[in-house]
């Protein structure tokens, strides 16, 4: 394989050396990396509470709001549908004004959505909601990443990568049994609410805190393009020949672990294992334990193994066989189920690790734009797939008012076959061996 040459774009598919030396070698303190990483990973947790806080009270949603299970489906996919169209405005005003501005006004769009979703009483103001949550957090993640490009080397991504998903997901474990705690004792609107305020605490400290560069390091020369650099620079995100495939791994790799633990796995434990909600809270406690600790088992691993395409691979066939076992093993036994659902958090965690490898095909003055178009991907598949099977688990008649194990074996069917046509595609990449990278 040839080794990463100093090309300004990378267009022809090589992974892109640090194109911000200032930046990358900045020296900076570990006291200001923690705290760095704490800011931005404190808002990214509200992100990971929203995308799947209906998991654990969607019972009690749907029938509050007399939701039909398409209508589940649809309403807690449209967060993502938003995240998914918001994706590449905001790498563009994440390139252009910086992270800092952009993280802090988009995610008070999540605030004013989270309270409209609390407050809501019909099935239109909630989609609303939930559609201005999504487009709202669509900025946070990339624009952490955008952050680490221009702080740290591209060596360390997948480490703060990880270590800024490991914060964020503690958002999943806020979602499960403290929500579900929430949702018995002050009711599920009560507890939108209180998340709305909390949001708005944290973005405060996020604006006040976080600074798009180290002192004294030069500007990225992004930052004042005009609309036609704006657009070339868009342009050269597209034609990079190695982002079609990566787009359809990036389509099914996080839609299909999120479309069960985010979405089904809540009523799929109601229905089949006749689990109330704090059960359930439990259980998907676990699961989101599972997702932490695969991100710290995730963080070094590409410079330990120096391959990041062998890691996605392993990781990816696992959850097949996972997803193999719920769908044609016959009625598992609780513990049984708990432990795919764990072990499908945790190889879901290290979809971190092709972020990695998708970070390394752009410089830093492009990395805002060349994530967010491949996030695209990654939010368009959760809301196509939610969608998908929520519309599917429609077409099996309900019996005894609870949706058959057959319909959500067939939900495991096509989460796992899709991870297979995601392979296919990804098969074709080479990859970025952090050893061969020269800052």
């Amino acid at each position: 394989m040839a080794q990463f040459t100093d090309s300004p774009s990378a267009a022809d598919g090589r992974p892109a050396p640090d194109a911000a030396p200032e930046a990358a070698r900045a020296r900076v303190t570990p006291s200001q990396g923690i705290v760095l990483l704490l800011s931005l990973g404190l808002v990214y947790m509200m992100s990971h509470f929203y995308r799947t806080a209906l998991a654990v009270i969607a019972p009690e949603v749907g029938a509050d709001l007399a939701l039909s299970p398409g209508e589940l489906g649809f309403l807690n996919g449209a967060y993502f549908i938003a995240f998914a169209v918001a994706q590449i405005p905001a790498g563009v005003l994440l390139d252009r004004f910086g992270p800092r501005r952009v993280i802090a006004a988009m995610m008070m769009v999540t605030v004013i959505g989270t309270l409209l979703v609390g407050l809501s009483g019909s099935y239109g103001p909630a989609l609303l909601g939930r559609l201005m949550q999504g487009a709202g957090c669509s900025a946070v993640l990339m624009g952490s990443f955008v952050v680490f490009a221009r702080w740290f080397s591209q060596r360390h991504f997948a480490t703060l990568g990880a270590a800024v998903l490991f914060i964020g997901g503690t958002g999943n474990l806020l979602s499960a049994s403290p929500l579900a705690y929430g949702s018995q004792a002050f009711g599920w609107r009560e507890s939108f609410l209180f998340s709305g305020i909390l949001t708005f605490v944290l973005v405060v400290q996020l604006f006040l805190i976080v600074r798009d560069a180290p002192p004294g390091a030069k500007v990225p020369r992004s930052q004042g393009e005009r609309l036609g650099q704006v657009l070339s620079g868009l342009l050269s995100v597209v034609v990079n020949r190695n982002v079609p495939f990566l787009f359809a791994m990036n389509f099914v790799a996080y839609a299909s672990i999120i479309t069960v633990i985010g979405l089904w796995a809540g009523p799929w434990l109601a229905d089949i294992y006749g689990l109330d909600t704090d059960a359930r809270g439990n259980v998907l406690t676990l699961v989101h334990i599972g997702v932490l600790a695969g991100y710290a088992c995730a963080a070094p691993l590409d410079r330990w193994l120096d391959t990041r395409k062998r890691i996605v691979f392993a990781t990816t066939l696992v959850s097949v066989a996972s997803y193999a076992v719920l769908a044609f093993a016959g009625h598992l036994p609780l513990s049984v189920a708990v432990g795919l659902l764990v072990l499908l958090g945790m190889m879901g965690s290290a979809n971190v690790i092709l972020l990695s490898h998708i970070r390394a095909l752009f410089p830093v003055d492009k990395v805002g734009r060349g994530m967010s178009v491949l996030n695209v991907a990654v939010m368009a598949g959760v809301a196509a797939m939610q969608t998908l099977t929520g519309w599917l688990i429609g077409l099996f008649p309900e019996v005894d008012g609870a949706i058959p194990e057959a319909a959500y074996r067939a939900v495991f069917i096509v989460c796992g076959g899709a991870l297979i046509l995601g392979l296919c595609a990804y098969s074709v990449v080479p990859d970025a061996r952090p050893s061969q990278v020269r800052d």
